[in-house]
């Protein structure tokens, strides 16, 4: 099962009432999911990250139909994600599978939230130098997304963690 830690904002626009909302995930490969919701080029877009190693992508151009499918959209994403990364077939189906089942919750972390709210600065930066937000080359962008040193991590590229994680000991 996997717990996606929503915004204010992303709850709203999923029409999510607190009775809908879990406290505590289960003990995931990458911990909960934290999806920040924002508009960039007054296109919808709902940002991803990874508690543990930061993984992240973005989802750009959904209707608020699509938003409420989040589930769905998450998957999807995240699925592609792991292509694009080159993770090995187990590793991906391992994670996969982990996100059969998704719940939601409030944001708990505010190192987290912090570190979130700088990647969606930097996607903002540079989503109008990936085709904008209508036709992002959104492979590419996630890519260097997940190439940013941050100090949560301390300064280790979230692709490399969680492909450490995936290998297991």
């Amino acid at each position: 099962m996997t717990l996606i830690r929503c915004t204010q904002k992303l709850r709203k626009e999923m029409g999510l009432k607190p009775s809908d909302l879990q406290e505590a995930g289960d003990d995931s490969l990458l911990g909960d999911w934290y999806a920040h919701f924002f508009f960039q080029n007054r296109k919808k877009c709902v940002f991803f990250a990874a508690e543990k190693t930061l993984l992240c992508f973005l989802v750009t151009g959904l209707s608020r139909d699509r938003i409420r499918q989040l589930d769905e959209v998450f998957r999807d994403g995240l699925f592609r994600l792991l292509l694009d990364e080159g993770f090995q077939p187990e590793q991906a189906t391992e994670l996969f599978d982990e996100c059969q089942t998704v719940n939601y919750g409030v944001t708990a972390d505010r190192s987290m939230t912090g570190a979130v709210n700088e990647l969606v600065k930097d996607i903002q930066f540079w989503l109008p130098h990936h085709g904008g937000a209508a036709s992002p080359d959104l492979t590419t962008l996630n890519h260097e997304l997940n190439r940013v040193p941050m100090k949560r991590n301390k300064y280790v590229y979230a692709i490399k963690m969680t492909k450490a994680i995936l290998a297991g000991p």
